[in-house]
């Protein structure tokens, strides 16, 4: 015999009234489902569910549907449990209202690989997301190698070519030359990294076009150069000459701090007034790091084309 259910359209919700109708349906065949705690058990004893992960909130429920699962004669899935995912201030983070990232979002400023890492790192600790997580954990599987043992599970699908980049060099490489155009950032990587790098273009490009889209979305809307007041010209002249002295990464932050102290000028307020100049934003990397790694004559044009 053959379950069915009856129904009526006669309730009143939100102003609007029912039809009046009056129907059954049979329940099998797909036609209906269970309330959506009784449904997760079920599921888990129907379709012989082995692992389950849920989030902290669900806990209870868990145990609830593993009841479920045993009365319906299956067997509870091993299950593991994670923290909360929450946004930049530290809130529970809500596709509805549109606070946190969606995997969408995220892959379209990094990599499959970075998402793979978010999900697999420290499942039982709370995670802020925010668009400088997805630089976070792009740098973090760009640094990893085949030794790392975290790499067979994040690169699953296979090896990545070894290059010497990360997601946020490109990042920085895009705001200083200013363009999106791939042809013309080619050159530009070319040039810093050597024609050596070319033999894994296909590889640097898929990490670019993510880096092009993260500048896009949250660097282009924001980025401005200052107007420079004499005193600061004279402290970027001060730079200038300290770049043209020293090539050592150590050295040129050494000589950045030297520079500022020197002068009477925070440290903190010089170096933003060079990645204003440089990136058109008020942070940005180690300096020293990222002038050696440009290189100085490339860093003298970027700050000639940007100063008044």
């Amino acid at each position: 015999e053959k379950a069915t259910v009856e129904y009526n359209c006669s309730e009143e919700l939100k102003g609007a009234e029912g039809c009046g109708h009056h129907g059954s349906q049979p329940v099998g065949d797909g036609r209906s489902k269970f309330g959506w705690k009784v449904d997760w058990g079920s599921r888990w004893a129907v379709f012989g569910i082995n692992y389950e992960m849920y989030g902290k909130d669900l806990i209870e429920s868990a145990k609830l549907s593993k009841q479920i699962t045993k009365i319906l004669g299956g067997h509870p899935p091993v299950d593991m449990f994670y923290e909360m995912f929450l946004d930049e201030s530290g809130r529970k983070i809500s596709k509805s209202v549109g606070k946190g990232l969606t995997v969408e979002n995220f892959t379209h400023w990094g990599t499959p690989e970075s998402l793979n890492y978010l999900m697999f790192k420290n499942p039982r600790q709370q995670k802020k997301l925010s668009s400088e997580t997805v630089v976070q954990y792009m740098d973090e599987v760009l640094k990893m190698t085949p030794e790392d043992p975290e790499y067979k599970y994040i690169y699953f699908a296979g090896s990545r070519p070894q290059v010497p980049i990360v997601y946020s060099d490109l990042i920085n490489i895009v705001s200083a030359v200013g363009v999106t155009d791939i042809p013309v950032l080619k050159e530009f990587i070319i040039d810093v990294y050597g024609p050596g790098i070319t033999k894994n273009w296909d590889y640097v490009e898929e990490l670019l076009t993510p880096a092009i889209n993260y500048y896009t979305d949250f660097i282009l809307p924001q980025r401005s150069f200052p107007t420079l007041s004499p005193e600061e010209n004279r402290l970027l002249d001060l730079f200038l000459d300290l770049i043209s002295r020293e090539t050592e990464a150590e050295a040129l932050q050494t000589g950045t701090y030297a520079i500022a102290r020197e002068n009477g000028i925070s440290p903190k307020d010089f170096f933003q007034l060079l990645y204003r100049v440089m990136l058109g934003k008020a942070s940005g990397p180690r300096i020293g790091g990222f002038v050696a790694q440009m290189g100085a004559d490339r860093i003298r044009n970027i700050i000639k084309q940007h100063r008044n």
